[in-house]
């Protein structure tokens, strides 16, 4: 994997965890249940860490999420909401 390829799929994993925080305010109702709408949009942080995983080793995989991760606070820290 690349440095760019590196960098790339960590904003795309930090904007789908940073987007499922956003949507965490907004509700959804199916019938008695009521959920937030961020629950639909985090699970697509496992589908491209399962799809990275079949081309790229577990060590580059990691590097991703914690990078994804890290790159993820940035936002909420300048928010103010930490």
């Amino acid at each position: 994997m690349s440095r760019k390829d590196l960098i790339i799929y960590s904003i795309l994993f930090a904007s789908i965890i940073v987007l499922s925080n956003y949507l965490v305010q907004f509700k959804i109702e199916l019938g008695n249940f009521i959920f937030p709408a961020g629950v639909l949009v985090y699970p697509f942080t496992f589908l491209l860490t399962d799809i990275l995983s079949e081309k790229y080793s577990q060590d580059k995989i990691l590097k991703v999420v914690m990078l994804g991760i890290v790159l993820s606070i940035i936002p909420t820290m300048a928010h103010g909401n930490y």
